[in-house]
């Protein structure tokens, strides 16, 4: 079992520019069918939508990563990559969307709903 530092950080990261990032990081020593393997399930990740989606998204990209770390150049730098830079990222931006939905929600509440 991993575990995850979560980000304390109070702010969005973009899933794109993460997306290329890893991208990137990939291109040596991975080869190119695990490279987009890991990629679509970085994307699965970036647009979970709850805690529970959040959790299977990221025990799929864990196991995307064991995989395919069997067959990179740099293995540990890998699983360490995924562990600590892009899950933590991705983790934050799932918080930081719940939180933005709980202020919106207790924003409005009290309005009036306009009936048409």
């Amino acid at each position: 079992m991993v575990t995850v530092q979560h980000a304390t950080v109070q702010h969005l990261f973009c899933s794109l520019h993460m997306e290329d990032n890893v991208r990137h990081f990939l291109t040596a020593g991975v080869a190119v069918k695990e490279r987009e393997r890991l990629l679509a399930t970085v994307r699965k990740l970036a647009v979970a939508n709850t805690s529970l989606d959040c959790e299977k998204q990221v025990a799929e990209l864990m196991e995307a990563t064991r995989t395919t770390a069997v067959s990179c150049t740099a293995p540990d730098k890998l699983t360490t990559y995924i562990t600590e830079k892009v899950v933590p990222k991705l983790h934050n931006n799932i918080q930081r969307m719940k939180n933005i939905k709980t202020l919106i929600l207790q924003l409005y509440k009290g309005f009036p709903v306009a009936v048409m």
